[in-house]
């Protein structure tokens, strides 16, 4: 049987299917208008989202660009990997840098006169010291520790000898004041001799002739010669040259006391200053790492009362008293540190004045104090006899180095 539908009244011809829509449509209106508002409050908070994590990666960089380590970065490349590769650490200096092979490493083998039975054998008793380097009565000073730790700026010069010839020196693969000596000993060009005199080279014409003075220039603008302290035009057959191992504000505390360094302490001040007017300072050395910072360290712990300072060309540091004041000035150890001994100012005076001890020998020469494990030799006089009964008596007494004896 079939069937009619319809939306429409049979009796009151009324649409009542579009009215219930459209009323249907207006209680939805609210509805649709929340959701309208979810659907945007969902995306805002997705734009939140993302914006958040855009802050997030510039806050994380920010962070980087704060660290001092993010400039201080440094790489480095050698223009042959198969002969010498390098690392830079962070704070690394800019700059191209040229390295010439100076002597090639050799090894050493020593054996001991071995044991009957190596499995039961005994040593003995005693003590066993294991070092590494140094102990000789003489040494090689690098060229890069003269002028107060300025060094040597590697380069050629001339040396023109008083019979008119010359020649020229080439200096820039020279490590040490030995390899320059060297270099002018057995230069083909000129008779010249080259020494170690104290704390300068000396250059001794052998010619025996006038024909020219004696002439020593750098080439160019070369410093060479001038930082070796021998530039030179002299009628005479000698050049001395000027004084070229000193102490100075950049020589490392590692160079001096024939490379023992000072020992200072892990924490807290090494030692007390004691002005004449009976104030007292502690100094802390803490991460110094040159004459220069220990000078520092002294002079603004003192606040000008007692300052510190290294003499012109000399190889100890100085200390002034300006209190006023009219007792004794002192300097002591704290805590067990060794830096006051170390820097050879461990000393009391009855006057103004503290001049600290030797800590830099002299070119090819060690301390006495580094000798016997460095404690030093107690030295007095001595008598010598030669072979036909004749006696001298030397006073080694105030000798400061090795070569000081020997002149002695």
């Amino acid at each position: 049987m079939g069937r009619i539908t319809t939306g429409i009244g049979l009796v009151s011809n009324i649409n009542y299917k579009d009215i219930i829509d459209q009323l249907m449509t207006l209680e939805s209106q609210p509805k649709d208008k929340l959701q309208t508002r979810i659907d945007q409050a969902t995306k805002q908070k997705l734009a939140y989202t993302d914006l958040s994590a855009r802050l997030t990666g510039l806050k994380l960089t920010a962070t980087t660009l704060k660290k001092p380590s993010t400039f201080q970065a440094a790489s480095a490349a050698s223009s042959d990997e198969n002969v010498l590769t390098a690392t830079a650490s962070n704070g690394a200096a800019v700059g191209n840098y040229q390295f010439s092979v100076a002597r090639l490493v050799t090894t050493q083998q020593a054996v001991s006169g071995g044991f009957a039975d190596f499995d039961t054998a005994r040593v003995g008793a005693g003590t066993i010291t294991i070092e590494q380097g140094g102990g000789e009565l003489s040494t090689q000073t690098p060229l890069s520790q003269l002028n107060g730790g300025a060094g040597v700026r590697r380069g050629m010069f001339r040396i023109t000898d008083r019979s008119g010839a010359s020649t020229v020196i080439d200096a820039t693969a020279a490590v040490t004041v030995d390899d320059v000596v060297k270099q002018i000993n057995t230069a083909l060009g000129v008779t010249v001799r080259a020494s170690v005199d104290g704390d300068r080279l000396l250059l001794t014409d052998l010619t025996g002739k006038t024909t020219s003075n004696f002439v020593v220039t750098d080439l160019g603008d070369g410093q060479t010669a001038a930082d070796l302290g021998i530039v030179a035009d002299e009628p005479a057959a000698t050049i001395a040259g000027g004084d070229i191992n000193f102490l100075g504000p950049a020589t490392l505390l590692d160079q001096v006391n024939d490379g023992r360094g000072v020992r200072h302490a892990a924490t807290g001040a090494d030692f007390r200053i004691t002005a004449r007017d009976g104030s007292t300072f502690d100094v802390t050395l803490g991460t110094s790492r040159t004459v220069g910072d220990v000078l520092n360290a002294i002079n603004t712990a003192t606040g000008g009362k007692v300052t510190a300072d290294v003499p012109p060309s000399g190889n100890g540091i100085r200390l002034i008293d300006s209190s006023g004041g009219t007792g004794s000035m002192s300097v002591a150890a704290l805590a067990g540190s060794k830096a006051a001994a170390d820097l050879g100012i461990e000393a009391t005076s009855a006057n103004s004045t503290i001049n600290g001890g030797t800590i830099l020998a002299g070119i090819g020469t060690v301390l006495i104090s580094s000798l016997n494990g460095g404690s030093g030799l107690p030295l007095g006089r001595i008598s010598v006899t030669d072979r036909t009964g004749s006696t001298a008596v030397v006073d080694l007494a105030g000798s400061k180095t090795v070569r000081d004896i020997l002149n002695r």
